[in-house]
């Protein structure tokens, strides 16, 4: 039941499963937050409480992957380097 400002005087019924879009929200306790909604099919406009709102079941596609790391050539060595690491002692 969609309700005016003050959430007294009932506006229109809205059937189980209307889609709607969340205009504004107003913040409460234990369950009395109410959200302004428009119905998108009708265009109705009202308040409902948090306990008449549930999400969509629309599927959401997985996280992306990240893509593979470039290949990496091995390193060349030039003539009179070695393939210590830095700071490495020969020896």
């Amino acid at each position: 039941m969609l309700t005016d400002n003050a959430g007294k005087r009932p506006l229109a019924s809205l059937g189980d499963g209307a889609e709607v879009a969340i205009l504004a929200w107003r913040p409460g306790w234990a369950g009395t937050t109410q959200y302004r909604v428009r119905a998108t099919d009708s265009g109705l406009e009202g308040w409902l409480p948090v306990g008449n709102l549930r999400s969509t079941e629309a599927a959401i596609s997985s996280a992306p992957t990240a893509p593979p790391p470039p290949a990496v050539r091995p390193a060349t060595l030039r003539v009179g380097e070695s393939r210590r690491r830095f700071g490495q002692r020969l020896g």
